[in-house]
This record gives C-alpha cells, sequence and structure tokens, in this order.
C-alpha cells in the first residue's frame, strides 16, 4: 500500500481523477498520509481541497501557482485553515491553537468579501462556492467571530457572532527601531477610523513617517500569523480589528529596500547580457554551419552533409 507520494517538478494540475468524483468508490491510495506537490501546477484551492485525499496528513505546497503570489506566512495560513485533516505543513507541524487562529482569520477574511459583495448575489454564491469550508468554520467558531458591517453600516451576520462595536479598545506596540523602546499605547479607536488616518495618527505619536509604516494586528500575543492591514482606505471594522488587539507597527527600510532594488536591476542585467551572448553564438553557429564548418565551440558538432 502507498502512504507516501512525490509528484514535485511536475506538471500536473489537478488532483481530480474520475474516482474521487464518486463518493461510493473506494478512493485511490486510501493509505496515502504524505503527499508533495512542490514545483507543480496546482492552481486551486477549492480543487485541493475537494481532490486532497482524507488520509493525507502531511502536505509539501511550494511553488505552485496557488502560492506564487503568497508570502511563505500567507500560503501557510490558508493551507492550515482550509485543509482541516493536514497536520504538517511544509515539514512544519500545525499546532492546535495555529489552526483555531487561521481558521478564525480565514473566516473574517471571507466575510469581509461577502460584506464588499454587498446585495450582488452572483458575486456572493461565486464567493460562497469557492470557500466550501465557510459554513463549517463559522458554525465551529461563531461564539469568537464578530459580526461584519457594510460601509453603509447594516449589519450583515456572515459569522454568528456580536456585532462589531463602535469602537475598540486596542494596544500599539512600535517595532520600528526608532521608536521600539517607546512604551506600549493603549488607545480607544473607532472602528470606521482608516487604516490611512491611523497611520497619520501614528506618524505623530511615534515620529514614524506614514511612507514607512507597514502594519499588521493580531488578536494576542500568541498568535502565530499577524494579519497585514494594507490598504490604506480600509477601516479597522473592515479588518476585523475588536477590543484587546494589538497593532504591531515595523517600518521599511528604505536603504535595504533599495539595494535590494539594486542588486535585482544588475541581475537582470547580466541574465540578458548573457541572453545576448548565447543568441550571438547560436547565430554564430548556424552561420557556420550554413557555411559547411564543424562546430565544437558551443557545445555540439554539426556537419554539412
Amino acid at each position: 500500500r502507498l502512504e507516501s507520494l512525490a509528484v514535485n517538478d511536475n506538471p500536473i494540475s489537478t488532483l481530480a481523477c474520475e474516482s474521487s468524483r464518486h463518493e461510493d468508490e473506494v478512493p485511490f491510495f486510501p493509505s496515502l498520509t504524505s503527499l508533495h506537490l512542490s514545483n507543480t501546477k496546482i492552481f486551486s484551492w477549492k480543487e485541493l481541497e475537494r481532490d486532497l485525499p482524507a488520509s493525507v496528513r502531511n502536505l509539501q505546497l511550494r511553488k505552485t501557482p496557488l502560492t506564487a503570489e503568497l508570502g511563505a506566512a500567507e500560503a501557510r495560513f490558508l493551507a492550515v485553515a482550509r485543509l482541516p485533516n493536514v497536520v504538517v505543513v511544509n515539514a512544519s507541524p500545525v499546532s492546535k491553537h495555529e489552526r483555531t487562529e487561521a481558521e478564525r482569520r480565514y473566516v473574517n477574511l471571507v466575510s469581509r468579501q461577502l460584506v464588499l459583495a454587498g446585495d450582488d448575489h452572483e458575486k456572493r454564491k461565486s464567493l460562497l462556492d469557492e470557500h466550501p469550508q465557510l459554513e463549517r468554520l463559522m458554525e465551529k467558531h461563531k461564539e469568537n467571530m464578530a459580526t461584519m458591517r457594510s460601509p453603509n453600516g447594516a449589519g450583515h451576520d456572515y459569522t454568528g457572532g456580536a456585532q462589531i462595536p463602535a469602537t475598540v479598545n486596542v494596544t500599539i506596540l512600535s517595532m520600528a527601531a526608532a521608536s521600539c523602546t517607546h512604551e506600549p499605547i493603549q488607545k480607544r479607536l473607532p472602528s470606521t477610523l482608516t487604516v490611512g488616518r491611523l497611520q497619520a495618527l501614528l506618524a505623530r505619536l511615534l515620529e514614524l513617517p506614514t511612507n514607512v509604516q507597514v502594519l499588521h494586528y493580531r488578536t494576542n500575543q500568541q498568535e502565530a500569523f499577524p494579519t497585514a492591514m494594507d490598504d490604506p482606505e480600509h477601516t479597522l471594522g473592515y479588518y476585523g480589528v475588536t477590543d484587546g488587539c494589538e497593532i504591531l507597527v515595523n517600518e521599511i527600510d528604505l536603504e535595504e529596500q533599495e539595494r535590494k532594488v539594486q542588486l535585482e536591476k544588475k541581475a537582470f542585467e547580466e541574465r540578458l547580457a548573457q541572453q545576448e551572448r548565447e543568441g550571438d553564438a547560436r547565430q554564430e553557429a548556424m552561420r557556420r554551419v550554413a557555411a559547411g564548418e564543424r562546430i565544437t565551440q558551443v557545445g555540439f558538432e554539426c556537419y554539412d552533409l
């Protein structure tokens, strides 16, 4: 019986098979517990949820279209939240606390998308179809989730919890080098405060320009993956910030960022130059083959037959 399968570096885009579509049939590889999918063409969370064998406990999922635009932490958060049977992700065990926090964050994330969909029934239907685990997770965490509110103030109880209050008590913690010794700041802020306005407030409190601020929030100090607050137009309520949350303030190292830009530019120019040299070598080889010469300089031999 097969217990471990590695299909890394294969161009597969789905785990679907005809047998897996019929619940009354025995699934392929019923004893499979470890599956490696790195550097494949897997692209859909919905299909992965549907087709991943329920027996799989250990999953490797790197360098795929599914994770290409996500950071390592973001990809892990989604895998933990959406794949309930997996207990090891990319060689790292999933703790009970990490799964709870990931699931709650996931519910808040999808609930916000539902709020933005408003009365667009087609969009709401599409969202619910794309997130088949949502209903189960909403029920599981209904005592801890907050009701999301639409921009016009109308309540939409997508999560079964209490409504987001008009104001929230938060603790602001600076991780920035210039103000990391600053005492934590306790603030009561309106839920309608935008991230942009919050950054302006932090610029005054911490003397940290808004253009270098990087904000995250977490519900408690044990939360493994704080949520990024990366859209200045969205409000604290949109992000699900509630009483007791901590807002973490970090800063972009502009010099380091510029250094990385220059290194990437240099690497790009070197790749371009290498491609031009290889192109010139191929053209020269083709010219010499056409002239009936024997070629050895570019790694192969050709003869005029």
